[in-house]
Order: C-alpha cells, then structure tokens, then sequence
C-alpha cells in the first residue's frame, strides 16, 4: 500500500472514530437533557426576562406593580439594594469603590461566620468537630456558588461582581445567625 493510500486510510478512520464519538456524545447529551433539565440555565433565563419586563412591556404598569416587582428584584437580588443605596448616600463612588466596599463587607461577614464557627467547635467532642468542619466547608462551597450564580443574571454588566459579593454577604449574614443559634444552645 503507498503513503498515499495509507494517508488517506487513516484519515477516514479518524474521521469515522471522530463522527462515531460526536454522535455518541450527542445523544448522551440529549438524553441527560431531557432526564434532567438545566437548572441552572432555567434560573439565569428566568431572571434574565424578569429583569427585562420593565424594558419590553408597552402597557403602562400601575404603581403598585411596580413596588410589587421592584420588592421580588430586590429579594432575589440584594446588589440591586446594595448598589442604589450606595449610589443615594454616596454618589461620588465609582462603580469599582462600590464593588470594593461590597466585597470588604462580604469578606467580613465571612470572617465572622468563621469566627463563629471556631468557638462552636470548643464546645464539641472530636467527631463533632469533625463533622462541623465537614458542614462549614461544604456551606462555604455552596455561598460561592450560590453566589455566582445570583452574578450570571447580570453576566457581562458591570454590576456582575457587586451582586456576587453582596450575595456572599447576605448568605454569610444567615449562616452567622444559624451559628449563634447553636451556640446559644450550649450556653442552656
């Protein structure tokens, strides 16, 4: 057999392997897609045309729909809140102050969630401590999580990293009360 006919043998294969394995991952793909919808997709998409109502409806809204979407943005989205209200006490700040301040504060929050923490643990046995460490680090995985995905609403805005940081903020802000609750309960 010449090069030449050797050459184009392998190209074929390798076109063969590379169409057998695109189609093997088509409808593997197809098939985890349609046994288990993008959640995540689903959620940004969901934010995304609740953030745009306000863009695309042409019927003029009654002032109580307003206050009514503007309540359930605000609620699945704190950045907004945090950023207006930086923007109204102190409008000087550029948007990278703002960002700044946002994740100083959320760095705090978290320091203190993990302060917290460390004293919970002085108070259980190893196995507990164990399973305690186990638990923050798995809620410290799920806060940054969370929090991106809170942020991929408003993937390319500048807003994007304040409202990640203010996600993390308000999450380590929850955690810290769960925490006290508990520790309170050894102080009974």
């Amino acid at each position: 057999m010449t090069n030449f006919a050797q050459s184009v043998l392998l190209v074929l294969m390798g076109a063969g392997a590379t169409g057998v394995v695109g189609a093997a991952g088509f409808f593997l793909k197809r098939r985890l897609t349609r046994a288990a919808p993008d959640a995540v997709d689903k959620f940004i998409e969901h934010h995304q045309k609740l953030l745009a109502v306000e863009a695309d409806s042409t019927v003029p809204r009654s002032k109580e729909d307003q206050e009514r979407l503007g309540s359930v943005i605000r609620e699945l989205h704190p950045g907004l809140t945090y950023q207006n209200t930086m923007n109204v006490q102190e409008p000087a700040l550029c948007e990278a102050e703002i960002r700044m301040r946002a994740a100083q504060e959320a760095d705090a929050a978290m320091l203190a969630v993990r302060q917290k923490v460390e004293q919970l643990e002085y108070r259980l046995n190893a196995e507990q401590q164990a399973v305690l460490a186990e638990a923050q680090s798995a809620w410290e995985r799920h806060a940054d999580l969370q929090a991106r995905l809170a942020a991929l609403a408003f993937e390319g805005g500048t807003i994007m990293p304040t409202i990640y940081h203010t996600e993390r903020l308000v999450l380590a802000q929850e955690r810290a009360v769960a925490v006290q609750r508990v520790l309170d309960s050894f102080m009974l």
